[in-house]
Formats: structure tokens, sequence, C-alpha cells
């Protein structure tokens, strides 16, 4: 190993020389369970392996599980969160680009489509904020009868990946608090919608107690979102 290391030049001063160990590998359908457990006598007294001692729940670590497994109740977060990563910069041949997210600018856009009956500074929308089950919703408006509308925005040009990857978690939103009004759930999403696609959302729609809507995103039209009738 340190004749590899000295052949790219490494720096082995600190380097470490550790004796070689088997790894032994068997396949599954050989493998021989034993009715009853075997010691290992390396693990009896728990040599530095931390991972096999057991913790004494003491008050503060009691405290700390109970706080774990309380059910947070739901709390709408009007607001939007602020996010870094949705914008870089891309530097080639010494041109810079900045470059926007897809994801980041449809839920401005999807913000902007939506005022002024929810703003900001109406406290009715929340973007990027709304935790279901530590969950975080893309986008929720809250209506004027205190129901709620769930959003999730989706990138791809593949219709029908992004109905099937919005539906779970817009129902895994939706479903997660008992006694949670809501409205709508929303799918927003580019790509070219087939009649397929729309058959395929009404017999989804048509089969939900929940009301589903599909808001085709389209920079070529001056709202840039388009409703698709189901």
């Amino acid at each position: 190993m340190i004749s590899e290391l000295q052949d790219v030049k490494a720096d082995i001063s600190r380097f470490k020389h550790y004796d070689f160990y088997p790894i032994i590998k068997f396949r599954m359908e050989d493998a021989e369970i034993f009715d009853k457990p075997h010691l290992i006598n390396e693990l009896k007294k728990g040599n530095k392996y931390n991972r096999f001692k057991p913790y004494t729940v003491k008050d503060d670590l009691q405290q700390l599980i109970d706080k774990q497994l309380i059910v947070q109740p739901f709390v709408f977060s009007p607001g939007k969160r602020k996010n870094d990563n949705s914008s870089y910069t891309k530097t080639s041949s010494g041109k810079s680009t900045f470059i926007k997210g897809v994801h980041a600018q449809i839920v401005n856009d999807l913000e902007n489509y939506l005022y002024p009956e929810f703003s900001i500074n109406n406290k009715n929308i929340s973007i990027e904020k709304t935790i279901f089950g530590e969950n975080i919703a893309d986008l929720v408006t809250q209506n004027k009868d205190k129901s709620y509308s769930i959003f999730e925005v989706k990138t791809s040009y593949n219709t029908r990946f992004n109905i099937r990857d919005a539906i779970g978690q817009l129902l895994d939103y939706a479903l997660w608090h008992d006694n949670l009004m809501i409205k709508e759930l929303v799918i927003v999403a580019p790509g070219i919608i087939l009649n397929e696609h729309i058959a395929y959302l009404r017999r989804l729609n048509s089969n939900l107690i929940l009301s589903l809507k599909f808001l085709k995103y389209d920079t070529s039209i001056k709202e840039k979102f388009k409703e698709i009738i189901l």
C-alpha cells in the first residue's frame, strides 16, 4: 500500500499502517442462522463499540424521546422561505451566466399568479414553510373559510411522471393531520398534456374524495399557467 502511495507522490509522513484483515463474503442462501444468540468475545465488554452499548434512559433522555413521539399539531406558517440554493452562477470560457433553478422559477411565478387574492402581506400564502409531519409542502394557501389548498410543483417534462410523483406527496400532506379541511390538491408542472393524461387525471379525480386540479406551467402565455379542466 505504501509503495502505491509513493508511486503517486503522496505524502506518507503521517500515514499509519494497519494490519490487513480478512473480509468474508457469502451468499445469503448459505447463511446459517443460529437458534440462540452467540456471544462474541470482543463485544462482551463493549470494547469501543458504542453502538452495542445500551443507553440508560434517564429523565433528560426520556423527555427527548417523549418529545419526538408527540405528533405535532398542524400550524399554517404564512410567508416565504428564503432559498439560497435556488440559483447559481455558471462560468465557462471567461463568461459568467446566472442560472435560476426551474423549481424556484415556477414557485415564484405561481406566487405572482395567485396574487392579489393570496399574498405575503395578506398572510394567507405559505411558500416552502408549512410542515405536514416534518415534510414541507411547496406552497399552501389558506382560504377564507380556513380550508387549505396544497400545491406541489414538479419540473419534469414527462407529464405522467409528474402526476405520479406529485399525487403521493399531496395525499401525504392532506391526510397526515386529522380534521384538516382541504379544499383542493393542485399539481403544477410543465410538459405536454395529452388526452390520455387528461383521462388519467379525471379518473384520479373521480376516485378521490379530495378535489384534484392540474396547472400547466407555460411561459409562452402571459399568465404562465393554464388550468386543465378535469
